[in-house]
């Protein structure tokens, strides 16, 4: 039994602009659902909903309620202010949570790919959930205080989830998504959600890691990094902007690749820190960038990686002219320079940039540096994200407090000790490293022995010259009619 949003009335006439009924598959009325905008920064709104629930009184009342509902939202959402949640979210929703979880916190710091998934798993598999023998209630129908005064219906819920029969790795998202919203909801509603009983009450199906995190030495890494600048390019500042990119990822302790792209901006780059950045804004509603995974903190930054961020600069200000403060280190680049909104912010890289750097430019550099004797053989399959666990091994083996690296690194104790178990025993008992030392030495020798790369060979090439034969055979291929 899912929940379809409709403008027409239960007497068929049209519903008023910014009103839809919402009905049970079946055809019960459940309410009338509004729909406004609010202003978050100049030139940014977020979408807000509000569902006035049909009563015995009739659904007439309801629709008159929800239209001056709306009238005085878009009123207060004029005037730029923020409109209160009725009912002190008493009365709010499992699914109208969802809908602000993914208006005010999913569409901004999420992809938009893990959006999208989401709300088809909840769609599918957690709202239209049908708990108890009588067939009632369905799941995204309990109100918070519900959840709340009964935790059993969790229980309920994960009960039949059990019996659908999905594969532990689907039931495992499920279970997290739900678990995401209500953390979510405890920060929006914490006079209702007073703590988050999803967490006591889920039995979370078996996720054991299948393979070992491992760590690429920082040889490793400069060599990708070498390859990167030996790579022919139009354009010499793009291979310093990605060599740059793999340096910072690998010297950093330690960034998300998102983390990177889309928060670290010039003013945060201090002489051993690289901050990560959140705002709140005047209605305490937080405002990460997006895939801003943990908040705000300061990462521990290596000078060799500082360097290369210091080069490109200069490389920057040399051809566009000085660079903002402000603007984002690793900025999307137009013809003129790094590009800008109208409202004066950076433009990053989005998704597609990004996975079109690591298929097009991390995956040549990593096959090219994983064929030096120096490296091991298991680097031609490392991922871009992999050089993260490199930073955090590095900082494991610098011996940094695990109080200090979990505020670094973004992690958890409890993850930390659960992820990197294997590497903190091998470094049991041996004498700790000068990280920053370690870095030099390992670009010093990568310079005083550099490696022949066989650029030509690489798996975009060889796709290259593919396309240029086909195009050319069905160039010389005769025309139809001639």
């Amino acid at each position: 039994m899912g929940i379809v949003d409709s403008k027409s009335a239960p007497d068929g006439s049209e519903l008023p602009t910014s009103v839809w009924g919402r009905y049970r598959e079946g055809g019960a009325l459940i309410g009338f659902k509004v729909k406004w905008r609010e202003p978050v920064r100049p030139g940014v709104y977020q979408q807000r909903s509000h569902t006035v629930v049909a009563s015995a009184s009739g659904w007439k009342s309801a629709l008159a309620e929800a239209e001056r509902f709306l009238r005085g939202a878009q009123g207060i959402a004029h005037r730029g202010e923020k409109v209160a949640r009725p009912g002190h979210g008493h009365a709010v929703t499992l699914d109208e949570l969802f809908d602000d979880w993914v208006d005010r916190y999913a569409s901004r710091q999420l992809s938009p790919r893990y959006v999208t998934d989401s709300a088809r798993l909840w769609g599918r598999e957690v709202s239209p959930v049908v708990l108890g023998d009588d067939g009632a209630r369905t799941f995204g129908d309990l109100t918070l205080s519900e959840i709340m005064e009964q935790p059993a219906w969790l229980v309920a819920y994960q009960e039949a989830l059990d019996a659908t029969g999905l594969g532990d790795a689907t039931r495992r998202k499920i279970l997290f998504l739900i678990r995401g919203v209500l953390e979510r909801g405890q920060r929006w509603y914490p006079e209702v959600l007073t703590r988050n009983a999803a967490v006591s009450m889920f039995e979370m199906p078996s996720g054991k890691r299948r393979r070992l995190v491992r760590a690429p030495s920082l040889i490793a890494v400069h060599r990708i990094r070498e390859s990167i600048l030996a790579r022919a390019t139009r354009d010499p500042l793009r291979p310093l902007i990605e060599a740059a990119l793999v340096a910072t990822m690998g010297e950093t302790i330690a960034l998300r690749p998102s983390e990177l792209l889309h928060s670290a901006r010039w003013e945060d780059l201090h002489e051993r820190t690289l901050w990560l950045q959140r705002s709140e804004d005047a209605f305490g509603e937080d405002h990460a960038e997006p895939g801003l995974k943990t908040g705000a903190r300061g990462t521990r930054i290596l000078p060799t990686a500082r360097e290369d961020l210091l080069g490109l600069r200069n490389a920057l200000e040399e051809r566009f002219g000085a660079q903002p403060d402000h603007g984002l280190i690793f900025q999307k680049l137009g013809r003129d320079g790094p590009l800008w909104t109208a409202d004066g912010e950076s433009v990053g890289w989005t998704l597609d940039d990004y996975k079109r750097f690591t298929e097009r430019v991390y995956r040549p550099a990593r096959l090219a540096a994983a064929a030096a004797k120096d490296v091991a053989a298991w680097v031609a399959r490392m991922r871009f994200y992999d050089l993260r666990h490199g930073a955090v091994s590095l900082a494991l083996h610098g011996g940094m407090p695990q109080h200090l690296l979990t505020r670094y690194s973004g992690h958890s104790e409890k993850t930390l000790n659960d992820v990197y178990s294997h590497i903190i025993k091998e470094y049991e008992g041996q004498p700790n490293v000068d990280m920053a030392e370690e870095a030099r030495k390992a670009r010093a020798y990568v310079a005083a022995h550099p490696h022949r790369y066989n650029l030509s060979a690489g798996p975009q090439n060889a796709q290259q010259r593919r396309r240029r034969a086909r195009r050319a055979s069905e160039s010389a291929r005769p025309k139809a009619g001639r």
